[in-house]
């Protein structure tokens, strides 16, 4: 069905649709720095078409790489992406795509969606609507695929009360006129007449009224606007205006300054270029967010893009959605579960710099910035290679829309209410506040097509993958087949309160585990059987777990010392075990003797950023003890200093708990950057860590090249409603490249849950102890730490470990290769040796191929003995 578009008169007639793409920009581009505005002629007056449903006929090939074929319909930017080797075709949208005969909104077309934020009002925009309707567009065909420019935004016919109604002589002739060729000065001069009081050859008619509009006219020479300007002609004359920077401000002052009473309505327009292009058999998807003006009153927030590529739309279509929650979910395909709300996944977690006050419920890391669909017997997944740190990943589900579909979302520019702390109780204190530093940057999706039995989780994670090792994101080579570790934390010095000759009270550092009592635990774990040991060590400096600046170390004395910490490496190195010292480098929990102003990071508002520990039965935030982020800026300089002292210790191990878990922008009004800024400055702080023995918590993607190890991985997902359950597919990405382990189980809510999630994951166990008893901690501000006391945990590390550590050691560094559910609860992990596991999470045995796996339990099948 085809729907025809009145559209509005934008040009002279006369023009015509034999352009590349039906409409051309007036101006070009000249090379990266070129920050000229788009101006486009726009679509012929009349009727444009815009057809639905014809699919690749409405198209025409652009280009074509090995098995695929890209298709672009220069007119509606309808594209498609024919995979031959699969026989399906991927359409950009469901309105282009023939086989859908159901009814969608004219933004389901759009291959960008904007959103912008005027004084806390959002709206939004988007390409088909607000752009390709009033031909606001030109592609160019490139090397590869095509290159489109776009002004996206409000649909407004320009008319002569848009243009500058007077301009003082001298600045027309220098500002406007000096600016323009030959042709755009001819435009010009055929539409203002120089009036001047001393003019004879003027009419005395025209001057009295020229005078009466304009009084100043007494006082200095004008160029006027003529009368009756045609609309395509004051659209002609925007455009050059427009192209030499004199925009509506400018507009507005002149008007101001010569005494007219016209208030110029701004016109929301924002310029971006999309390039769309197949690359080493792949999509690769590109925009240039460059010319969105950072001090624009009304500035972009956030961006969508190809928000319907690949949509299902037929019922008996069979299939999931990917989303990077965790270690990884699915949603059905079908849209089951789409009653419950939409949610999105940001990646690399929320904005630290946003301060939140309440914790609602706690949700899983996003680590690893890809999607994907699998749709009957095709799929893509999806990698965000720039702009990650700003990103988010969605779905539509059918239910609540006609089809389903996943995408992602860039918040270029953070916006929030902020606590402006009026001191009037009465008056609202949260005024709307936009990101001082927005992302202008390069956002770029690569899309990898697969089918038959790649098109499930292990065919996408081994594209991932193989994308990652080419991007040096991840080793080539496979790790060394190790023994199995278990991976130990031991919480060292803790402030507790105290009395000064038993009356003032003080808090001083006190031993939950000394270094000489660590070995005690080491030993113990050995006479079990245990070991290797991964023992990584809290709160062992610069004031324990309460920890402040790292920029001179000094260990603990209530520990042992630097002595003790000697003894202690050196202990553990004859017996083939790792010591890993924990700390925190892009936080710190006391700022005692920390210089604020210089060395932390901003929160929006401009006030000092802030690192909260939340209640967990009622997700308040503690208003005691708030430590601080580290500015990016500063962090290169923090981290230099950090390494000369530790490196006087002589231990080559080294765990960081927040490097890879915690990324922030500086919202600093004088020198601030936003979160992809940042995660540029850490990948440099990691750079000068990678001579470590490195071992990173949580494991953000961009850790990867650095890190040895990753400990505290997520191996479950969020659980939202809309899920169907949790998959492993970061573990898929992983496993025989880079080491992992679980966060400690002895926190968990349920450690035999935990333990069984860890060997279904391919995960080393980790448990988190002390010396002293569990009761040690409390009245301290670290009694979220249930139960540390290693003697209670003991006898379940050494079981656990006898079974797992055996059918860890038949998987090896196999690749994990597949993951499905094969009945309620009961879950099976395969890999490349032919190993397998089956967990059983339910609350009673089941059997699965005539054997039974006893309830939170697993069944290690295949592969040798160890």
């Amino acid at each position: 069905m085809a729907i025809k578009r009145i559209v509005p008169l934008l040009l002279a007639a006369g023009m015509t649709l034999s352009l590349l793409s039906g409409c051309q920009p007036q101006t070009q581009q000249s090379g990266g720095g070129d920050q000229t505005p788009f101006s486009f002629e726009g679509w012929e007056s009349g009727e444009v078409d815009f057809p639905e449903g014809q699919g690749l006929a409405a198209m025409e090939q652009v280009a074509s790489d090995g098995d695929l074929v890209l298709y672009f319909d220069k007119q509606s930017m309808d594209f498609a992406v024919e995979d031959r080797a699969g026989g399906k075709v991927w359409y950009s949208n469901p309105l282009c795509d023939p086989d859908f005969d159901g009814s969608a909104e004219d933004s389901s077309r759009a291959l960008v969606g904007l959103t912008v934020n005027k004084d806390g009002k959002e709206t939004g925009y988007d390409s088909f609507n607000n752009c390709v309707e009033t031909g606001q567009f030109s592609v160019e065909q490139i090397d590869g695929g095509v290159n489109i420019r776009m002004a996206v935004g409000q649909n407004k016919v320009i008319t002569a009360s848009d243009l500058p109604q007077a301009v003082e002589k001298n600045r027309f002739e220098t500002a406007i006129l000096a600016q323009l060729d030959e042709e755009g000065k001819a435009v010009l001069e055929k539409r203002y007449t120089l009036y001047s009081v001393n003019d004879e050859s003027i009419s005395e008619r025209k001057l009295t009224s020229a005078l009466e509009r304009f009084p100043i006219l007494q006082e200095r020479d004008l160029y006027i606007l003529n009368n009756g300007v045609p609309d395509f002609a004051a659209q002609e004359v925007k455009g050059y205006l427009d192209s030499i920077g004199y925009d509506t401000e400018e507009i507005q002052k002149d008007n101001d300054d010569n005494g007219v009473d016209l208030l110029v309505e701004e016109l929301l327009r924002y310029d971006l270029e999309l390039r769309l292009t197949l690359e080493e058999g792949r999509l690769a998807v590109n925009l240039d967010c460059s010319r969105l003006a950072a001090e624009t009153d009304v500035p972009v927030t956030s961006i969508s893009l190809l928000k319907m590529f690949g949509a299902s739309t037929a019922e008996e279509d069979e299939g999931w959605l990917l989303l990077p929650d965790g270690s990884g979910s699915i949603q059905n395909i079908n849209g089951e579960n789409s009653a419950y709300p939409s949610y999105s996944i940001r990646i690399y977690g929320e904005e630290k710099a946003i301060r939140k006050e309440q914790q609602y419920s706690a949700t899983e890391p996003s680590v690893l910035p890809v999607f994907g669909q699998k749709l009957n017997d095709s799929g893509f997944v999806a990698m965000i290679e720039e702009g990650d740190a700003i990103a988010s990943v969605t779905t539509n589900l059918k239910g609540s829309a006609p089809f389903s579909s996943v995408y992602p979302t860039f918040q270029v520019a953070e916006a929030a209410m902020i606590d402006a702390g009026f001191a009037d109780a009465q008056a609202s204190s949260n005024v709307p506040m936009v990101q001082p530093v927005t992302f202008t940057g390069n956002i770029r999706v690569e899309y990898a097509f697969l089918h038959g039995e790649d098109a499930d989780l292990g065919g996408m994670s081994r594209a991932v993958r193989e994308r990652y090792q080419e991007l040096g994101l991840l080793p080539v080579e496979k790790a060394e087949d190790a023994e199995v570790p278990l991976n130990i934390e031991l919480i060292g010095s803790v402030d507790k309160e105290s009395s000064f000759l038993g009356i003032f009270p003080v808090r001083r550092q006190e031993a939950a585990t000394t270094f000489e009592q660590a070995r005690e635990i080491v030993q113990a774990l050995h006479d079990e059987g245990i070991g290797p040991v991964n023992l990584l060590y809290l709160g062992w400096c610069n004031g324990g777990l309460y920890t402040k600046q790292l920029n001179k170390i000094k260990v603990e004395k209530a520990l042992g010392g630097a002595d003790g910490l000697a003894a202690l490496q050196a202990s553990l190195e004859s017996a083939g075990d790792r010591l890993y010292p924990r700390v925190e480098l892009v936080t710190v929990s006391n700022l005692d003797g920390f210089n604020t102003k210089k060395m932390a990071a901003r929160a929006l508002g401009n006030n000092l950023s802030t690192l909260y520990s939340y209640d967990v039965a009622t997700g308040n935030h503690y208003d005691y003890r708030i430590g601080t982020y580290v500015a990016p800026a500063a962090l290169g300089g923090y981290v230099s200093s950090f390494l000369k002292s530790y490196d006087t210790l002589g231990v080559n191990g080294l765990n960081v708990s927040d490097i890879g878990r915690d990324l922030f922008s500086d919202m600093n009004k004088e020198a601030g950057l936003n979160r992809q800024q940042s995660l540029e400055l850490v990948g440099e702080a990691l750079d000068s860590l990678s001579g470590k023995d490195l071992m990173v918590s949580v494991g953000n993607a961009y850790t990867w090249p650095s890190a040895s190890y990753i400990t505290d991985i997520p191996l479950d997902s969020s659980r939202y409603n809309r899920e169907q359950y949790a998959v492993p597919f970061v573990q898929m990405v992983l496993h025989g490249y880079i080491g992992y382990g679980s966060s400690p189980v002895n926190n968990s809510a349920d450690y035999r849950e935990a333990l069984l999630r860890a060997v279904a994951f391919g995960a080393h166990a980790s448990f988190r102890w002390t010396y002293a008893s569990s009761s040690f901690l409390n009245g301290t501000y670290f009694i979220d730490n249930l139960s540390t006391d290693y003697r209670d945990w003991l006898e379940v590390a050494a079981g656990y470990y006898a079974r797992a550590s055996a059918d860890l050691r038949k998987i090896g560094t196999a690749d994990m290769v597949g993951y499905r559910q094969l009945q309620k609860d009961v879950f099976e992990t395969v890999y490349a040796n032919g190993v397998t596991v089956i967990a059983n999470y339910g609350d009673g045995p089941v059997t699965v191929d005539g054997e039974t796996v006893g309830a939170q339990d697993w069944l290690c099948k295949g592969g040798e003995t160890a």
